[in-house]
């Protein structure tokens, strides 16, 4: 029993040295790795990132200015953007994404060993319901690239479609990169296709709001994210404030009195069957 502790106290001073090993590197705090390699020239800073030591995964998320490179945030996960037009097309602010599944290089795993998922809350206040969670295999536009990849420099996932590729051959294109990354504009899911499709009925970009997005990496290209034979290795989160935000919608002082009452009652019944 003594050897089994020993070796267990040893294992977890190795986790934790290679933690500090990992933030005792050169990774600034909201800078992604490599670069932001999607698009033209656009800069890195300003992230939510969160770093996995032991898988040495990277999940970064950060809600932009659309074709600018202003942020509004606060360094702490919130930022703040305007209300759309009522006649919109786009909305002022996109999401941006990116996801390193080996962030510190020297062997590890690539995007075709991992399945990332994105979640949306769908309540407008400070309250915080997530939707299901959308497959970032979905986005077949998103940048693909390595550590060595360059600012901008980004392959297309699409773009390496072959004809007469199936969905395993598309997802085996994957397998040659660890990083990949997207700016995504949720205005475009309010009216798709000819059938003017609404995607996301909860969200109105014209109003006041305060939104969350969370992303979450799994041990499994295959995973289903309710199962819990998935293993998270990271996960981040941020919060929107549209406007001027909603704040969390308080619980009626009724409600709280009617609460304690029948904990009371509760409490009561279970003292006489004690008795």
């Amino acid at each position: 029993m003594k050897t089994l502790k020993t070796l267990t106290i040893a294992g977890a001073c190795l986790l934790a040295l290679a933690a500090q090993s990992v933030n005792a590197q050169a990774y600034p705090e909201h800078d992604v790795t490599p670069n932001v390699i999607f698009g033209e020239n656009n800069g890195n800073g300003s992230w939510t990132i969160s770093r996995d030591p032991v898988s040495k995964v990277e999940l970064g998320i950060r809600a932009k200015v659309r074709g600018e490179g202003i942020y509004n945030y606060d360094g702490d996960r919130t930022y703040t953007h305007d209300k759309a037009d009522p006649s919109f097309d786009y909305i002022p602010w996109n999401i941006e994404f990116s996801v390193n599944s080996n962030f510190t290089g020297g062997g590890g795993l690539d995007l075709g060993d991992i399945g990332v998922f994105g979640y949306m809350d769908k309540d407008p206040t400070a309250d915080v319901q997530y939707t299901r969670a959308v497959s970032f295999h979905l986005d077949t536009g998103m940048a693909l690239g390595t550590n060595a990849t360059e600012q901008s420099g980004g392959v297309v996932w699409r773009s390496l479609f072959q004809e007469g590729d199936t969905l395993q051959d598309k997802l085996a294109y994957l397998q040659a990169y660890n990083v990949a990354q997207d700016s995504l504009n949720l205005g475009v899911y309010k009216h798709v296709g000819e059938e003017n499709k609404d995607l996301l009925p909860f969200f109105d970009p014209t109003s006041d709001g305060t939104w969350d997005f969370k992303l979450v990496a799994f041990d499994s290209p295959l995973c289903d994210p309710n199962s819990v034979e998935c293993s998270i290795l990271a996960e981040t989160e941020i919060r929107v404030v549209v406007g001027d935000g909603i704040p969390a919608v308080p619980v009626p002082a009724a409600a709280w009195l009617f609460g304690s009452g029948l904990l009371g009652l509760a409490f009561g019944a279970r003292r006489r069957r004690k008795v």
